[in-house]
C-alpha cells in the first residue's frame, strides 16, 4: 500500500531533506545523551554501517551504541517528557519481516532499512527509518505515530512500542543471526504535519470535554441535598459510618460487594455522570462514592448525595 492512498492525514512532499536532530547513547545503560545534527546522507550512512556486537544479549546492552531521532531539552536525560522534537519515523518489524516487504509499505518515500541484531534467515527482522519533512513535537508524537501507522496490520505490522518519543534504537550490529544487509529507498519526504494538526485538534477537544465534565461535577458537589430534618441528618451519619447501611445502599443500586485485603467494597454501581457501572465505595470504612473513570468522568459524591440520584 503506497502511503497517501489510504492513510488519512498524511501527505508527502518532495524536496531536500533538512538536517536531522539525532541523539546517541554509548549503551543501553548510558543515560547521558550526546546530541548531534546530521544531514540525512550522514545518518543514512551510519545506519548502513554494521558494528561487531558479539556475545550475549546482555553483552550487547552494555557495549552497543544506540541512537534516537530526537532533540532533547537541554540538561535532560532520556525520557518522553524531555523530547522537544522528533525528526524521523522509525518502525521495528520483528515478526517475519523481510526488508523488501517492509519498505514496500512505504513505497515512494525516502527511507533506509537495515536488519537488526537478532535477524536471521529463519526469523527475519528489520528496522525502517523515514526522515520527516518537518520535525514533530515530542508532546504529541505518540498519537501522531499511532495515526501514521494505523493502516499497517498483521502479519506485517511494526512494533507499536516505537510510539514512545524517547525510544532509542541499537545501531546496526552483527549479532547472533545474519546475514545482515541494508537498503536505501529514494523518494519523497514523509510530511506528518497534517496528522499532527489533526492530533492537536483531537487533544484540544478532549481537554475541553474533560473540563466540561469537571465543571459539571463541581456544580453537582455544590448542590447537596438539604438536610433540614433530623431524619436526613441521621441518614447522612449512617451512610458515613455504618457498614450495614453502606452495604444496604450497594444492594439497592445493584452493586457487587467484594472482599479484598480483609475489607469489603461495593463495586460496579451505576454512575450518574457517565452512565457506566463504575462507581465504588468502601463498605467497611468511610469515604465517598467515586467513578473508576477518573480521567474521562471524575464523578465523586458523598454516599448520601449519590443515593439521592438513584
Amino acid at each position: 500500500m503506497a502511503l497517501g492512498r489510504g492513510c488519512a492525514g498524511i501527505r508527502v512532499q518532495a524536496r531536500q531533506v533538512p538536517d536531522l536532530a539525532v541523539t546517541y547513547y554509548r549503551s543501553l545503560m548510558d543515560t547521558q545523551p550526546h546530541a548531534r545534527h546530521l544531514t540525512w546522507e550522514q545518518l543514512r550512512a551510519d545506519l548502513r554501517t554494521y558494528r561487531a556486537a558479539a556475545g550475549s544479549k546482555m553483552d550487547r546492552q552494555h557495549s552497543c551504541p544506540l541512537w534516537s531521532p530526537v532533540q532533547l531539552r537541554p540538561g535532560c536525560t532520556r525520557s518522553s517528557a524531555a523530547v522537544l522534537y522528533v525528526s524521523a519515523l522509525v518502525l521495528d518489524y520483528d515478526t517475519q519481516a523481510e526488508i523488501g516487504a517492509a519498505l514496500a509499505q512505504w513505497a515512494g518515500l525516502e527511507a533506509v532499512a537495515y536488519t537488526t541484531w537478532s535477524h536471521s534467515p529463519a526469523a527475519p527482522r528489520c528496522r525502517v527509518v523515514l526522515p520527516l519533512a518537518t520535525s514533530i513535537a515530542g508532546s504529541i508524537w505518540a498519537d501522531v505515530y499511532a495515526r501514521a501507522t494505523e493502516h499497517l496490520q498483521p502479519p506485517l505490522a511494526p512494533d507499536r512500542q516505537c510510539k514512545d518519543p524517547s525510544r532509542a534504537y541499537f545501531v546496526p550490529a552483527v549479532g547472533c543471526g545474519g546475514l545482515h544487509r541494508s537498503r536505501y529507498q529514494p523518494g519523497s519526504l514523509l510530511d506528518l504535519r497534517p496528522t499532527a494538526a489533526a492530533v492537536q485538534q483531537a487533544q484540544e477537544a478532549h481537554r475541553q470535554a474533560q473540563e466540561a465534565r469537571r465543571a459539571t461535577q463541581r456544580q453537582r458537589r455544590g448542590q447537596t441535598i438539604p438536610s433540614t430534618t433530623g431524619l436526613a441528618r441521621e441518614a447522612q451519619e449512617a451512610l458515613r459510618h455504618d457498614p450495614s447501611v453502606r452495604q444496604a445502599l450497594a444492594e439497592r443500586v445493584g452493586a457487587a460487594v467484594v472482599e479484598s485485603a480483609g475489607s469489603r467494597k461495593a463495586r460496579g454501581a451505576p454512575c450518574p455522570s457517565c452512565g457506566r457501572g463504575a462507581v465504588w465505595w468502601a463498605v467497611d470504612g468511610t469515604g465517598w462514592a467515586r467513578c473508576n473513570h477518573r480521567n474521562s468522568c471524575g464523578y465523586e459524591a458523598s454516599l448520601y448525595d449519590y443515593g439521592a440520584t438513584q
